[in-house]
Formats: C-alpha cells, sequence, structure tokens
C-alpha cells in the first residue's frame, strides 16, 4: 500500500501544480482555450454525447471542459470543491445513456488528513451545475444494450444496478491474494454479459498487472491474464462483434487474446516500443484499431492488429492520453494530447487542433 499511497500524491501533487497556472474561471462561458489561455492543458480523458455527438467533454490538467460544436470553442466546467479536500481534480467524465444532460463527474483528491479520496459528483443540466451524487462508487460503466444496468466499483466491491443507479446489489467476489479489487471495466459489445476488468497489487488502481473476466453480467470473475508479462497494463479494448477478442495497451506495446485471455500475444509490428495509453475499435469495421502512444503518436491497424502504421499527419503533439469515435461518424476521431485535443475527419488519415490547445 506504501508504494500506491506515494504513488496517487505524487500525481495529484503533479496535476494541483499544473492547475495552479491556470485562470480560475467560474463562469460557465464559451472560450477558445489557445496557449494564450490556460496553460498546461493536458488531455487525460475525452468523452462524446451519444445523442448528440458536437458535445463533447474533456479532463484536462487545466480543469474539464465542454464542447458543443465539435471542438471549435470549449466551455469551462465549473465544479466548486469542497474545503476538506486538496489538490482536488476531475479524473473523467460519465454520460447517462438514457438521458445525455445526467453527467457523473469522478474526482480524485486528498482529504484535509491527507488520505487519498475518490468521488462522484452529478450534473443534471449537462454540466452547468454539479452537487454530491450521494454514490460511494467510482468506475461507472453503462451496459450498450440495456442502458439502464450500469456497473461500479466501491472499496474493492463489485456493484450493478438495473435501474440507472437508483439502488445497486453488491457482489463479494473471490480474488486471489493481494488482489483487493476490479477497475476499468469493459463491456462486450455483442455479448454484454462478458465484462473484463484491470486489477492491480493490494488495490493499486493506478499500476495494474491483470485482466480478470466475467461472463455472467458480473456475478463472478476469474483471471484471464494468461500470457501476460511483467508489465503494466494501461487500456483495454474489446472487439465490437466477437467477444473473446481483446487488446491491452501496456507500458511496451499492445497485446492481443483471440480466446477471452486464455492466452495473449504480442501485436507491435510497425508499433515502437512506447507505452500505449488509448485503443479504440471503429464499430462498423472491427479490422480498424487506432493506438494512442505517449511519445510516438497514433498508428492505424486495418488487420485486427496484425500491423501497424504511423497516422500522424498535421498531429503536432504526439503525447497521446486518450482517443474517441464519434458514435454516429465512424471517420471522425478526436484525440487527447498533452497539448490539447486533435480531430480527424476521415478515419486517421490527418488530424487538426481543435479549440483546446
Amino acid at each position: 500500500m506504501l508504494r500506491a499511497t506515494q504513488l496517487t500524491i505524487t500525481i495529484l501533487f503533479c496535476w494541483i501544480m499544473l492547475e495552479a497556472q491556470a485562470p480560475q474561471t467560474t463562469a460557465a462561458q464559451d472560450i477558445r482555450v489557445t496557449s494564450a489561455g490556460p496553460s498546461g492543458t493536458s488531455v487525460r480523458s475525452i468523452v462524446i454525447d451519444p445523442l448528440k455527438s458536437d458535445k463533447i467533454y474533456a479532463t484536462t490538467s487545466a480543469g474539464a471542459f465542454k464542447t458543443t460544436n465539435g471542438g471549435e470553442s470549449w466551455k469551462v466546467l465549473n465544479f466548486g470543491q469542497p474545503k476538506t479536500l486538496q489538490f482536488f481534480f476531475i479524473q473523467r467524465i460519465k454520460i447517462d445513456p438514457s438521458d445525455s444532460d445526467t453527467l457523473y463527474a469522478e474526482y480524485s483528491s486528498l482529504d484535509d488528513r491527507h488520505v487519498h479520496r475518490e468521488g462522484l459528483l452529478k450534473s443534471t443540466n449537462g454540466g452547468e451545475s454539479w452537487s454530491d451524487a450521494d454514490l460511494k462508487t467510482y468506475d461507472l460503466t453503462y451496459d450498450p444494450s440495456k442502458p439502464k444496468t450500469v456497473y461500479a466499483r466501491n472499496s474493492g466491491k463489485i456493484l450493478k444496478s438495473a435501474d440507472g443507479g437508483k439502488t445497486w446489489n453488491t457482489f463479494d467476489i473471490d480474488l486471489p491474494k493481494g488482489v483487493s479489487g476490479l477497475s476499468h471495466f469493459v463491456i462486450s459489445p455483442s455479448v454484454p454479459q462478458t465484462l473484463y476488468a484491470l486489477a492491480g497489487n493490494d488495490g493499486d488502481f493506478h499500476n495494474v498487472d491483470w485482466v480478470f473476466k466475467s461472463t455472467d453480467g458480473g456475478l463472478t470473475w476469474r483471471k484471464a491474464s494468461s500470457g501476460l508479462p511483467n508489465d503494466y497494463i494501461q487500456t483495454l479494448a474489446v472487439d465490437p462483434l466477437d467477444s473473446g477478442v481483446l487488446y491491452a495497451g501496456m507500458s511496451h506495446g499492445i497485446l492481443k487474446t483471440m480466446n477471452g485471455g486464455e492466452d495473449w500475444t504480442a501485436s507491435n509490428k510497425g508499433l515502437p516500443d512506447k507505452v500505449v495509453y488509448a485503443l479504440v475499435i471503429d464499430p462498423s469495421n472491427a479490422g480498424a484499431v487506432y493506438a494512442g502512444t505517449y511519445g510516438a503518436g497514433i498508428f492505424k491497424s486495418t488487420n485486427t492488429a496484425e500491423s501497424w502504421t504511423e497516422a500522424n499527419t498535421g498531429l503536432t503533439e504526439k503525447n497521446i492520453f486518450a482517443l474517441v469515435i464519434d458514435p454516429s461518424n465512424h471517420s471522425k476521431l478526436y484525440a487527447g494530447t498533452i497539448k490539447g485535443v486533435f480531430k480527424s475527419i476521415n478515419a486517421g488519415a490527418s488530424w487538426q487542433p481543435t479549440g483546446l490547445q
């Protein structure tokens, strides 16, 4: 636990130092955030409204932002900060697919005793105002086939709701010694009862070493990590058509399983030895996979990760933290980088900066 605590404090300190460089904005106003505006806009997550794809949310080292015009201009979201919390920052925003004006913001912080806290804020008006969600949950993940079905974690336990989060069932799962909980849930679009999740030592959700799998909607879990090297897992992506095909972005490239985690093999032909923080698969063409690396930009595969080619035309920043595909137009992608959000309208053939830089 000492390593996890030290790492958490270090990450939180770095984020707050970056946020301190940015001007404090409380009004919800449309702005074009450039180098002359908030500094340190290192984008860590992006989420697109499933009903209005020009509405996008991004969490950054300078706060959280919203655009309603596909990235041309962005609005600063003001969350407020509880007085008892220090080093408060938003990690990611989740959208309720049944009502896209309902948002949940997952945050990390240190309390007045320097104890790491995770929490959840809720907005019912598209991010204009926020309140405590009064839910002791984290890692909210919605079932793509049943929007009212939600998974989450709390203190190492798995929670599941069938009514959009109004009530929850708690699953006590049997995990190996040293693994105190699961995080970063990924649901198979083709077989929603199949879920994958990441696990680390002693509840360290930053440095995760194993993949776990459930085939019964989260009731039971088993390890699906045979063949995985001793390397931190950064992200997971499941094939939209085949629940047994899964990709893992690692600290050194990409691994792939064709049989639901029974075994894993490297899929790095054409890919540099870099950390892969982001992986997305084209929902209409499962052979098209995009990988965001730290230091070498974006790579694309058109043959289910058998080989990769660079896709960096127009991309002036090569440190990538997030990739998302527009659900209404699969040729349109957004990339979160260490210097803002970039956009492609031609399946990664070229990129252009948005208003968040």
